[in-house]
């Protein structure tokens, strides 16, 4: 009887069996038995039956099952693990994008879970017997803003006794995707020949770049209901919300946002719409401003995400707005200013590691109510916030905090007011570190 090992392969193995004379050890006598082949452990990697696609060993030169999924969800396999040998064994289960598995590498957020029929999370195929096959399930994520088009995948089953294993080729392919998004419409007011501007987001949902003059170029377009006002778009390059002397007036979205012109998968932008009164503007006119996003194919041949459009809404009255902003020294620094506020030069005495308390009144100078009024700042550059004497606003129907950076650090203020009367005044304070010498 000859008993062997697990991953015994090959052919030809010889036993030599002697018998010699217990009472003469010259008398002897010896015989061969061979084993002309071992047959090796096999296992078989099907798709959807047992012994059905993808049968026999592998891996396949092509993918053999595809499954279509769009960004941001998981696709399921089915597949069999086969025992195709002659005794009981269990595989070890592996996904890779590596057709060798010399790596077990995954496309950057993707995952590979395998289940049981239960559901239940698997890592190998359990003890199967000779002859019989399990069904499992890969399911496989794909993350949201993955880009379209095709990949390669291979399963694995892998015996760690026998050395048994198949890998079986398969194939994702994620759907093109294409959906722009502007954030919503926004109401605000302004005096006869005066102007107004509103913040919008533009979102690309997408997993293609948009508006860049290769794939498909998207245009911009704004329309205002009532006749003499007028309407400009900017691109907000710095995303500060305000209309610096450096940025320009934009008609679609070829302007460099990133790496590359468009919008690409994921990607924002900040557009600034400037929306002017006309001077004979009549007092309680409200205007409607439509920005429109329509995306034309130039070279993609897929069906072009749905024009997008969000409207702003602008009241003519009688009040206007002037605004001061103040500053003082906070040499210690402790929150208090050292001195008065002003609005004059204070270089000399700001050193790093020094505070600088600033301070922004609000007044309403029309004869009629200002309404949903809001303050909006930003961290000079080298300062951060200090919560120190944390930020306040007072004054207004509603004064509040909508948002400031968190202590020691840089970033954009906002302050609600509400509604200010005629005459009336809203101030906002908060204080800065100057960034210590390096």
């Amino acid at each position: 009887k000859a008993t062997l090992p697990t991953s015994a392969t090959g052919s030809n193995f010889t036993a030599t069996k002697t018998a010699t004379s217990f009472n003469d050890s010259g008398v002897s006598d010896s015989a061969d038995d061979e084993l002309t082949t071992v047959t090796a452990s096999t296992v078989d990697l099907t798709n959807n039956t047992a012994g059905g696609a993808g049968a026999g060993p592998g891996p396949e030169a092509a993918a053999v099952t595809t499954n279509p999924t769009n960004p941001g969800t998981t696709t399921r396999f089915t597949l069999y693990v086969n025992n195709t040998s002659a005794v009981a064994d269990s595989y070890n289960l592996a996904a890779s994008t590596d057709a060798t598995f010399g790596t077990i590498l995954l496309p950057t957020g993707w995952s590979a879970v395998f289940r049981d029929t239960s559901n239940a999370v698997i890592a190998s195929s359990g003890t199967i017997l000779a002859g019989a096959n399990k069904l499992i399930y890969a399911d496989i994520t794909v993350p949201a803003g993955a880009a379209a088009g095709t990949t390669d995948l291979y399963f694995r089953a892998l015996s760690p006794t026998s050395g048994a294993l198949d890998r079986k080729h398969d194939a994702v392919t994620v759907n093109t995707i294409r959906a722009l998004a502007i954030t919503g419409g926004q109401t605000g007011q302004t005096f006869p020949g005066g102007t107004v501007v509103y913040s919008h987001i533009v979102t690309n949902n997408g997993n293609v770049t948009e508006g860049d003059g290769v794939g498909s170029s998207t245009a911009l377009s704004l329309a205002d209901s009532l006749g003499g006002w007028s309407s400009v778009v900017y691109y907000d390059a710095n995303d500060n919300g305000l209309i610096d002397p450096a940025e320009s007036v934009v008609t679609d979205l070829s302007f460099t946002s990133g790496a590359a012109a468009g919008l690409a998968p994921g990607e924002t932008v900040r557009l600034l719409v400037k929306i002017s009164a006309p001077p004979g503007a009549s007092l309680g006119a409200i205007d409607q401003t439509t920005l429109t996003a329509t995306t034309a194919n130039v070279g993609y041949t897929s069906a072009v995400p749905p024009v997008v459009t969000v409207a702003d809404s602008t009241t003519v009255v009688a009040g206007d707005l002037t605004l001061l902003k103040e500053q003082a020294l906070d040499s210690q620094p402790d929150g208090t200013p050292d001195g008065a506020y002003t609005s004059g030069d204070l270089s000399a005495g700001a050193r790093p590691g020094t505070g600088i308390r600033y301070r922004i009144t609000a007044t309403n100078t029309g004869t009629a109510p200002a309404t949903t009024v809001k303050l909006f700042d930003t961290t000079p550059a080298f300062t951060t916030y200090t919560g120190t004497n944390p930020a306040a606003v007072t004054g207004g129907s509603s004064p509040s905090i909508t948002s400031v950076p968190a202590d020691g650090a840089a970033g954009d203020l906002e302050f609600n007011v509400g509604t200010l009367n005629p005459g009336e005044s809203a101030v906002a304070t908060f204080g800065v570190i100057i960034d210590p010498a390096p």
